[in-house]
């Protein structure tokens, strides 16, 4: 029997528990608590192990004399313990079961043949995963980022356009807009962490600027990873969400993800009561609702103007659940502009509006940080040229429905 093995017998008959699986559990040389009680953090390979750095395996000439030696004073009352094996005394063989700890972004961690667990292949980025708090997600960089939610939007018919516009305003006409096929949208604006995923990919190039309207380093510190992108033209957004099988949302479903279909309010048919003006519906925009401008409450929401977590304001979410809607940055969606657009191509209703053939700018929706209220209303078209990359303008991604 070896010394470590009686270390093990007299560890058992002190009541000491021995359920711990060795080499299972991942550690920090060195830190308090990272190891089961009494076991140490091998440096050679971040686990935990009953038995010192430096143990011979078994098989090994080191330490042949003192385990002999340590077998005759042992006894022939002495109860025989199993022989070694190379993970160490006292080692229990791993299971499927224990292995897997059931995170799907960091792969499925297998048993090995010598009984230790084995790490697994972390997943694809924007797997669907769940995460520990129970929000629906997708994996990036091994682990399920909640920011990766999209929301479902069933075909159907909703009111498009402003009962306030002038006559001839590029909002102008109200109609009604049937689309015959449901889709996806990102619940939240994309992130700095997800589009710094796609540069480090080698597919989109760096934003425009490393800071936002205060805060320094912003596309690149952690504490601001949730926070979403700035200084992106409409061709850098088209290329983000191509890389990961998507795409820029039409004006139409943009409109129809913040506005709602007709059937939300009774009766089920098309009415006035469909024109809410708001994502959230009626309610006047204030700042537990929107990241704005609030002249009227006191000046930004945000202190000296600037961006906030996405997500950071789940009252002011659209009918269907998408965050951000309104304000927080401005949004590049898929359309080419023209200001008439309303007035020749679906002024008595249309379906399924492919938008404008042509034009020298590109739609911008929702208002951002730095407009007022009035600007957040979901019907306001905006536009910039494709090439614009500023502090106000980000973008999210839309897919057919699976």
């Amino acid at each position: 029997m070896t010394l470590r093995g009686l270390a093990c017998l007299a560890a058992a008959l002190l009541g000491c528990s021995t359920s711990y699986v060795e080499g299972r559990y991942s550690c920090t040389p060195g830190e308090p608590g990272s190891c089961p009680p009494g076991w140490t953090c091998r440096e050679s390979d971040l686990r935990c192990w009953s038995g010192p750095e430096d143990a011979a395996p078994d098989g090994s000439d080191a330490g042949t004399d003192a385990d002999e030696s340590a077998d005759a004073d042992v006894g022939p009352d002495q109860p025989d313990l199993p022989d070694e094996t190379p993970e160490g005394g006292d080692f229990v063989p791993c299971t499927a079961e224990d292995c897997d700890d059931g995170d799907a972004c960091n792969g499925v961690e297998t048993c090995g043949t010598d009984g230790a667990c084995v790490p697994g292949s972390a997943a694809p980025d924007y797997t669907e995963c769940t995460t520990a708090s129970g929000e629906a997600g997708g994996c990036l960089a091994g682990a399920c980022d909640a920011t990766l939610q999209e929301v479902a939007i069933p075909a159907g018919t909703f009111r498009r356009g402003s009962p306030w516009a002038d006559p001839g305003a590029p909002d102008s006409p109200v109609h009604e807009v049937t689309l015959t096929a449901a889709f996806r949208i990102d619940r939240y604006e994309v992130t700095n962490a997800r589009y710094a995923a796609c540069v480090a990919a080698g597919v989109c190039r760096a934003p425009g600027s490393k800071d936002s309207h205060t805060r320094d380093d912003y596309d690149r510190l952690p504490e601001y990873a949730a926070y979403p992108v700035l200084f992106v033209s409409w061709d850098d957004a088209v290329e983000f969400c191509g890389w990961i099988g998507r795409r820029l949302p039409t004006e139409a479903e943009w409109e129809r993800a913040a506005r709602g279909d007709c059937a939300l309010v009774a009766p089920a048919t098309c009415g006035d009561e469909d024109l809410r003006p708001y994502p959230w519906g009626d309610a006047p925009a204030a700042c537990d609702l929107a990241n704005f401008d609030d002249a009227a409450g006191g000046g930004p929401c945000v202190a000296g103007g600037d961006t906030d977590a996405a997500g950071a304001r789940p009252l002011g979410a659209g009918p269907y659940g998408a965050d951000d809607l309104a304000g927080n940055v401005a949004e590049w969606v898929a359309d080419f502009y023209q200001p008439d657009a309303y007035q020749t191509g679906c002024a008595a209703g249309c379906t399924d509006p492919p938008g404008p053939a042509d034009g020298p700018e590109r739609v911008v929706r929702g208002g951002s940080w730095d407009d007022v209220d009035t600007d957040l209303r979901v019907s306001v078209r905006s536009f910039a040229s494709p090439g614009t990359r500023n502090e106000f303008l980000g973008f999210r991604c839309a897919r057919n429905a699976p």
